[in-house]
């Protein structure tokens, strides 16, 4: 009798079914890669990004009499960035803009060209929108053009400061828009044997596409 209970112990728990193994913690996702990343995205900034657009600001501009303006100009941009971490990029801007003044007593063209490189710091908004701050050092020339009179070309170094949102419309290609200050420093031009200067705050509006590779 002993003998027969022995071997049915055996049976039981040869048969009976084990608790299941305690099973592992999931492993911690891959690290992105650099770039910013957009919450609700497992996805990273570009690396490289062309933004052509348009853009709208004020120079300063001399008049051969030693007079100083400030003509509204309207023209091209185009920025190109470099993403070097999850928050920081690289990039240089170029700009070009005119206008045209015609009245009874004046018909004038006001040009201007600027260019920088500085410094982007991004911040992640959305999952389709990035918001970043801009700032860097350029330079910028402007001149009047009038029939019959000889005016200067006007000199303007100095820094700029510029904010910038992005939203991301498909794989590849965004749209931005950008509003500061362009370059802000002294802008000078020797009139007459002399030098007209002032210190110039130039306010600009921006916009366009961004194409990323």
């Amino acid at each position: 009798m002993r003998l027969a209970f022995t071997v049915a112990a055996l049976f039981i728990g040869v048969v009976a079914p084990r608790p299941a193994a305690a099973s592992e913690p999931p492993l911690p996702p891959a690290p992105s890669p650099p770039g910013a990343v957009l919450p609700e995205a497992n996805e990273a900034w570009p690396r490289l990004t062309i933004s052509p657009g348009f853009q709208m600001w004020r120079a300063v501009a001399a008049t051969e009499g030693g007079d100083l303006l400030n003509p509204h100009l309207i023209g091209i941009v185009v920025k190109a960035q470099m993403t070097v971490s999850d928050m920081v990029a690289l990039h240089i801007r170029g700009a070009y803009g005119l206008n045209s003044t015609k009245t009874p007593t004046l018909e004038q063209t006001a040009a201007a060209w600027m260019v920088g490189a500085g410094l982007d710091m991004y911040f992640a908004l959305g999952k389709r929108v990035i918001w970043y701050n801009t700032m860097g050092l350029g330079f910028q020339q402007a001149w009047l053009d009038e029939d019959l009179r000889d005016h200067p070309k006007t000199h303007n170094p100095g820094a700029y400061f510029v904010t910038t949102l992005d939203i991301t419309m498909g794989k590849g290609i965004g749209m931005w828009m950008d509003w500061g200050c362009g370059v802000v420093g002294p802008a000078f031009a020797k009139t007459a044997g002399q030098t007209s200067r002032t210190w110039h705050i130039n306010p600009l509006g921006a916009g366009g596409f961004r194409f990323s590779f």
